[in-house]
């Protein structure tokens, strides 16, 4: 005999159910608008904003650049922007996250803010100053570097404009919707000065020069901005405070340097080891699949404040918080590297034109790429950096960075650019991975919905490993 309760249920039309796909459709404008309006939602369309500038409005003039420089002058300016990226990480020390958690702690006293940006400001500058003696090192000692000296030095203003950028300031701050009008504004100004100025294959340094104006351009109107509407008072730094900024942004700093040798410093490794060419059809293909890695970057800075905050006061909730974006992360991630592999074909056709045909097998074998990075900053930077979790994330970075190059090593020699892509893969492959067996041995359920274990009910004092 059945169940009148039962009975009755099975009559609801299904439409009309309690958790019917049809009725969170219908709830989902309003939630849509409900998170437009909170602090996140508004730090997030303000930082993909900014996204847009240093990365999509850089893809626009992609088609243009590798169709007006050829593959090997792309090529050269690639090797020479890699080169640079691998030292950008010592003026950058970490502070994006060290910072950022330091600050959306501290954003109550404003006192505090302003000794955190001028120990942090005074800091970037000193290892900017450093990061510049080493480049002038490397241009000494390696003929290679000579004879593309004043490529790299152009180069460099790049490194001096990010450093320059308060990113971590307004992020701690929740208040990235400051900046990002101005940063597109001036990034978009350097699209329309490419367009303008390069024009045959010997304006490689033109392009860089224009860059790096943008770039510092930036940097110096984010830097105004941040004492001008933030109220952020500049004070003088005590060197124990250097020492103390220093010490508490290097395990991040190895971290951030580590991932750089398996994202940005890519082609500047191949171009150690292969021609011009073989960097120009690497960085061509893997340049369009990053521009869809990065989307979710904006995201993950605009969430890690609060959860860092969260953090501070409760691992439980920090925790549904860092779920909740791992779920919808890794979706978005698996949508784009399915419409990538399916579309790799036309894609290259698109954007790079035919001279770079070869690009289209970097494309492919990097599809993956949005799911896994998607996936394993929800993991690394929203789950493990808010729980203080440094010392992990930092190893597992470190030995990505390791992979990255061992495989590099075995597999450019025989395959070119095909063996970059396949040593960068496996290098993110291995980093979510490592990043979900260390959450899943620790009991911190990453992928679960209940409460974390008893095992990490408590807070971040003393957790560091």
């Amino acid at each position: 005999m059945n169940h009148p309760v039962a009975s009755a249920a099975r009559r609801v039309p299904w439409a009309r159910r309690p958790g019917c796909w049809w009725r969170l459709l219908v709830k989902l404008p309003a939630a849509l608008n409900k998170a437009r309006k909170h602090p996140v939602g508004k730090n997030a369309a303000a930082t993909y904003s900014i996204h847009i500038a240093n990365y999509v409005l850089p893809l626009v003039i992609v088609p243009y650049l590798v169709r007006t420089l050829g593959p090997r002058e792309y090529g050269v300016v690639a090797f020479g922007q890699g080169l640079v990226s691998c030292i950008a990480p010592l003026t950058e020390y970490g502070f994006t996250y060290s910072a950022t958690r330091q600050i959306s702690v501290q954003r109550d006293d404003p006192m505090a803010v302003s000794r955190t940006v001028s120990t942090v400001l005074a800091t970037k500058a000193l290892l900017s100053l450093g990061g510049l003696v080493l480049l002038g090192a490397l241009i000494v000692s390696v003929s290679h570097f000579r004879e593309m000296a004043a490529l790299l030095i152009v180069l460099y203003g790049v490194v001096l404009g990010n450093a320059l950028f308060p990113t971590w300031l307004f992020l701690g701050m929740e208040r990235m919707p400051i900046v990002s009008v101005v940063n597109l504004a001036v990034r978009s100004a350097v699209v329309v000065g490419v367009f303008i100025t390069v024009r045959t294959t010997q304006d490689g340094i033109i392009y860089a020069g224009i860059t790096s104006i943008g770039s510092l351009g930036a940097g110096l109107v984010g830097a105004v901005l941040a004492f001008a509407l933030l109220g952020v008072q500049l004070t003088t730094p005590s060197w124990l405070d250097i020492k103390n900024a220093l010490r508490d942004g290097f395990p991040l700093f190895i971290s951030t340097a580590s991932i750089t040798m398996y994202t940005a410093g890519n082609a500047f490794v191949l171009g150690l080891l292969s021609t011009p060419v073989a960097v120009g059809y690497f960085s061509a293909g893997e340049k369009v699949v990053k521009a869809v890695t990065a989307l979710s970057g904006p995201l993950a800075q605009a969430t890690y404040p609060r959860i860092s905050r969260l953090a501070s006061l409760t691992t439980e909730e920090a925790l549904g918080w860092a779920r909740l974006i791992l779920w919808g992360m890794s979706l978005l991630g698996l949508f784009a590297s399915v419409s990538i592999l399916a579309g790799a074909s036309w894609i290259a056709n698109l954007v790079l034109g035919p001279d770079f045909q070869s690009s289209v097998h970097i494309i492919r074998i990097l599809s993956p790429l949005p799911l896994l990075v998607f996936a394993s900053n929800a993991l690394g930077v929203q789950t493990m950096l808010p729980l203080g979790r440094d010392r992990a994330f930092t190893a597992i970075v470190v030995s990505a960075g390791l992979v990255n190059i061992l495989l590099a090593f075995v597999f450019v020699p025989v395959w070119r650019e095909i063996g970059m892509a396949v040593a960068v893969l496996s290098s993110e492959a291995f980093v979510t991975g490592s990043m979900l067996l260390y959450l899943l041995a620790t009991g911190l359920k990453p992928l679960g919905r209940g409460a974390p274990t008893r095992q990490v009910q408590k807070t971040r004092e003393g957790v560091q490993g």
